[in-house]
């Protein structure tokens, strides 16, 4: 009866010691929980941003001008072009028909030019504004006396400024060469070769050609 007896006490008694212990154990366990989700995290870490290296681009390079040709014909604004010279010639005087033009060297930009008027010439001077600031009698060449031809002084310039896009008309004369009446067309190209053209007065073709 007396081992009986003892056996349950003993079960009872390592029952509540498993109780207690588990009773200390689960706080314990429980605590090391809260500190580890308390642990503040660390302060002293520094992330640096990364670091973006400035974009090493090549200078654009300033656009070059395209290469201009040897020289251009002046614009309206850098005086009176031989076109120019031919109206205020033929407008200045009434019925007048340009039958000769030179651009004067001493100015660079005044003009003059013989005019037939009727039977008789006038030889002009024209500043560079247009404006006719001489006018006295001139005698004309028989060419120049005889009849007109049917391509002006004008086409005869546009002719030789197609013929020759970078230069400048300088002189136009009426004459007669070969045999045939022609403009004897003089263009100056800066830099370059000067040009003299003979183009035909009939046609308005450029007959010939020569380099100064």
């Amino acid at each position: 009866m007396s081992f009986l007896s003892t056996a349950p006490r003993l079960s009872v008694r390592a029952a509540g010691l498993a109780v207690g212990l588990a009773a200390v154990l689960l706080p314990l366990a429980a605590c090391g929980g809260d500190d580890q989700a308390a642990t503040p995290a660390p302060t002293d870490i520094s992330i640096a941003p990364p670091t973006t290296a400035a974009p090493t681009t090549d200078p654009v390079p300033s656009e070059s001008p395209t290469p201009a040709a040897t020289s251009k014909r002046p614009s309206a604004s850098a005086g009176l072009d031989a076109l120019g010279a031919v109206k205020a010639a033929e407008t200045g005087v009434a019925d007048s028909t340009v039958v000769e033009l030179s651009k004067d060297d001493d100015s660079g930009s005044a003009w003059e030019a013989t005019v037939r008027v009727g039977d008789g010439g006038r030889e002009l001077r024209i500043d560079s504004g247009g404006e006719i600031t001489g006018n006295q009698p001139e005698s004309l060449s028989s060419v120049q006396r005889g009849t007109l031809p049917g391509v002006a002084v004008s086409d005869a310039i546009k002719a030789a400024e197609k013929r020759v896009p970078d230069g400048e008309v300088t002189d136009a004369e009426l004459t007669r060469e070969n045999q045939r009446t022609v403009w004897d067309v003089a263009v100056e190209v800066s830099g370059g070769d000067d040009w003299e053209l003979w183009i035909d007065a009939s046609s308005g073709k450029v007959i010939n050609e020569e380099r100064d």
